[in-house]
């Protein structure tokens, strides 16, 4: 994790750095951190679907002002793939990275459900994996979810664990409503 000072709004990042090289940091202890399902409705409908799904499927679930990303391959995730992110909290400005374990877009027993896998990379502020998926069921209705279990992954979220987490719940409530308003934008 790198932090610096923010205090000209957040920048998107320029290379990699080295986070492509890290290996990913989610050894069999994170589940015995954080557990979170959260589950958004995002209305009716295929278009509603498609719009949120090509939102996820291209990292692009957060306001731009919270939480510029780099892709380590292309503009969508796809297995392998490393995301830089700069997320904003405050005036500053952190640096961390994860890496996209799966991608699906499939249809199963009548729902069908896009979206990605990832885990933490080394150096990460927390550790642990995470799924953000969009569901489209039987009746029409969109549902966005996001699953994750997660543990502080750096001295520093050790050291302030309420506040990390309280930001942790903050950024994944912004995540759902940027999500949900993008998906519902006609």
């Amino acid at each position: 994790m790198k932090i610096r000072l923010a205090l000209q709004g957040i920048r998107a990042p320029a290379d990699l750095g080295n986070w492509h090289e890290l290996s990913i940091n989610c050894g069999a202890d994170f589940m015995q951190g954080n557990a979170d399902r959260h589950c958004r409705e995002f209305g009716m409908g295929g278009k509603v679907f498609e719009r949120a799904r090509e939102r996820i499927l291209s990292y692009q679930m957060f306001p731009r002002s919270r939480v510029q990303v780099l892709l380590s391959a292309g503009t969508q995730v796809n297995a392998g793939v490393t995301v830089v992110q700069h997320a904003r909290m405050g005036i500053f400005e952190f640096e961390m990275a994860n890496r996209i374990l799966e991608v699906f877009d499939r249809s199963l027993d009548e729902i069908r459900e896009a979206g990605f896998n990832l885990a933490s990379v080394q150096g990460h502020a927390e550790q642990g994996v995470e799924t953000f998926k969009v569901t489209l069921d039987r009746a029409g209705k969109v549902n966005f979810h996001i699953i994750a279990w997660s543990r502080p992954g750096h001295w520093l979220t050790r050291l302030f664990k309420p506040l990390t987490r309280w930001i942790q719940l903050k950024a994944t409530g912004e995540c759902l409503a940027h999500l949900k308003a993008e998906a519902s934008r006609e």
